[in-house]
């Protein structure tokens, strides 16, 4: 594992943007991502598998016993993994971790490298369950009947005007508990500061906006003294003091104008656009962060795992470097501060229990990309621009 994320680590300093064969060596490195089933292969090895790695069929046998040996239902379309490279849902990583196994942290750690996903949701009281029954070392027959005492619970919105259950007190308390009757208490008593996800992110995501997007924020000043719109023309005068639309500060963020986005036909989301892209992998294309999710987001509605942390890292980033950037009247990064960014990264994404920045995960090496390069926020931004190059040129 460590060969492969050493070097997808290295592969963004080996890429800049002046490359003659800049798009073939991004064109190259979206092939260079590993599928689930390579990554699965991995995993296997470390945990006692000697067999050929070409074998399907050998691979499947060995899992199976796996499953088989812990008591864990075996799931239907396992052959599939490998015959048609099928991803898998969230509780059927629940049922390989404990199939192999695996202890709380171990577990986050395969969903970050081996399914690029966030780890335990500590919020969703059945993979509350599944965490205390792996840190208890207890069977998933176990935990199965744990989960069918659980009450009936309903998703619903954020309540930011009540004081929340952040997702790293949930962890702490179920860090504290040692036995089943005060597990099913807990969970019980909190019924209702777990009908909802996102609680912490979404607060950060609330907090970065107003700061990115109030009024006299980041991206009007940016506008004022430094950003220059794709089109390579100074906004005017007067659009420069307008207040922006969510939609015209989603843009600037990303570098695009609203010319090239209405060759795209849409004003939501680019993610028809960036899925014909061969320039972006399609995990980093799914749950892209669009103004839909955003606006969701802000009102406190409920939306999936990654269009969260996914928005989060884009609010971080840009926040990071556009202040930096107007302090310094230039977008050029110096010394140290492209490792404070990601620094700063990460502990937004520890604070939410998320995982961290993985090379390995295609919308992650974006950020980490851009990071390393002279100048991380135009960096990004052409990024971005050659990413949709194609769709706005026959758009």
């Amino acid at each position: 594992m460590a060969v492969y994320t050493d070097a997808m680590e290295q592969s963004c300093y080996d890429i800049y943007p002046e490359d003659e064969d800049y798009i073939e060596k991004l064109t190259d490195m979206v092939r260079r991502f590993r599928p689930f089933s390579e990554a699965l292969d991995t995993f296997i090895c470390e945990h006692g598998y000697r067999g050929d790695l070409s074998d399907g069929e050998e691979k499947t046998a060995f899992i199976r016993g796996k499953f088989k040996e812990a008591g864990v239902d075996v799931p239907r379309n396992l052959g599939k993994w490998y015959t048609m490279h099928k991803t898998i849902e969230r509780k059927t990583a629940f049922q390989i971790c404990f199939a192999f196994g695996l202890d709380g942290n171990e577990t986050n750690d395969f969903f970050r490298r081996i399914c690029l996903d966030r780890g335990v949701d500590y919020h969703d009281p059945q993979e509350a369950v599944y965490y205390f029954a792996l840190r208890q070392r207890l069977p998933y027959v176990q935990a199965k009947g744990l989960i069918k005492q659980l009450p009936e619970m309903t998703q619903g919105k954020i309540p930011f005007e009540q004081e929340l259950f952040y997702t790293s007190s949930i962890k702490e308390e179920l860090d504290r508990i040692c036995d089943e009757d005060t597990l099913l208490a807990f969970l019980k008593d909190h019924k209702a500061q777990f009908a909802y996800n996102h609680g912490t992110a979404s607060v950060y995501i609330k907090e970065l906006w107003q700061e990115i997007a109030g009024e006299d924020g980041l991206a009007q000043r940016e506008r004022t003294q430094l950003y220059m719109e794709s089109s390579d023309q100074k906004s005017s005068g007067s659009s420069q003091r307008t207040k922006a639309s969510l939609w015209q500060v989603y843009l600037q963020i990303l570098g695009l104008s609203k010319e090239e986005t209405k060759k795209l036909q849409t004003d939501r989301s680019l993610k028809p656009a960036l899925n014909h892209s061969p320039l972006i992998h399609p995990a980093a294309a799914d749950a892209f962060p669009d103004r839909d999710g955003l606006q969701k987001i802000l009102d406190g509605v409920h939306v999936s795992n990654e269009r969260v942390r996914k928005l989060l890292i884009l609010l971080v980033f840009y926040k990071y470097w556009a202040a930096l950037a107007l302090k310094k009247d230039s977008y050029h990064a110096q010394g140290n501060e492209g490792r404070s960014c990601t620094a700063l990264l990460e502990k937004y994404l520890e604070d939410c229990c998320y995982p961290a920045l993985y090379a390995g995960n295609p919308y992650d090496w974006l950020f980490l990309y851009a990071c390393v390069n002279d100048y991380p926020l135009l960096t990004f931004r052409d990024l971005m621009g050659e990413l949709l190059g194609e769709e706005v040129d026959h758009g």
